[in-house]
């Protein structure tokens, strides 16, 4: 079934059951999440890609709302037609299994910290001497935290979060990188990692919140993929939504 919509067009709202899957085929989508009681924009999702189809798998209702910022259309898919889709399309396959690893990566390092040692955690990777990673700030309201030196990322994974609150426990994953935030947060405890698989470096969102936007990609629980790789040369980060004051250049080189 094909699906018509104008600009404007409320596609789905936060809370509204997910027993479908949307494949846009024309058209923009805007994903809006809350700021304290403030809509803000979290990230676009464009033609090609998919909507709401880890909410419907997962059997939860939908955690953001969907407007249109154009006139388009989109496919209508089932929950089963969709794990039927994936069986055939490969690039699809793969997506939905990453995602689904690294929130079972989450869900055993929870386990780990409630039930076991924490050596049991994977060990960090180096990075080799032919790699070259770098992070500062690229907002001044993050060099009042960071300072305008770059760090060095000397080993993998490297994970940024927010500072806990006196009432609130520990992160289970212990960024190496915290950030103080103030509520309403734009940032989680654990919001996104930067690991290095084979030649590539790729950016994790950690299931936060407003996600992550990665050189203008939006990534996380709301779009259609939980990861993207880093270009060579300078990349941006955002952590928060649209307009966050959490904003950092990543060099790799």
């Amino acid at each position: 079934m094909i699906k018509h919509f104008k600009n404007g067009e409320i596609l789905f709202e936060e809370g509204d059951p997910s027993d479908s899957v949307l494949k846009l085929a024309r058209g923009k989508v805007k994903i809006l999440g809350h700021h304290g009681n403030q809509p803000i924009v979290l990230g676009h999702v464009n033609e090609g890609e998919f909507l709401g189809e880890m909410a419907a798998i997962e059997h939860r209702r939908h955690g953001a709302t969907a407007q249109a910022v154009s006139d388009g259309e989109a496919e209508v898919i089932s929950v089963p037609e969709f794990l039927d889709r994936i069986s055939y399309q490969p690039k699809t396959a793969r997506e939905t299994i990453l995602r689904l690893s690294i929130r079972l990566r989450q869900v055993e390092n929870r386990l780990i910290a409630e039930h076991g040692p924490q050596d049991q955690a994977p060990s960090p990777r180096a990075v080799g001497p032919d790699l070259r990673v770098t992070l500062a700030a690229r907002t001044d309201a993050l060099r009042t935290q960071m300072g305008r030196d770059t760090i060095h990322i000397a080993s993998f994974p490297f994970i940024v979060g927010r500072a806990p609150l006196p009432e609130e426990t520990t992160p289970l994953q212990h960024p190496n990188l915290v950030v103080v935030d103030k509520r309403p947060f734009r940032l989680s405890r654990d919001h996104f990692l930067i690991e290095r698989n084979g030649s590539g470096v790729f950016v994790h969102d950690l299931n936060s919140t407003l996600g992550t936007i990665v050189n203008a990609r939006a990534i996380g629980r709301h779009f259609p993929a939980d990861t993207a790789e880093l270009a060579r040369g300078e990349n941006t980060i955002i952590a928060g939504g649209s307009e966050s004051p959490f904003e950092f250049s990543v060099v790799v080189s």
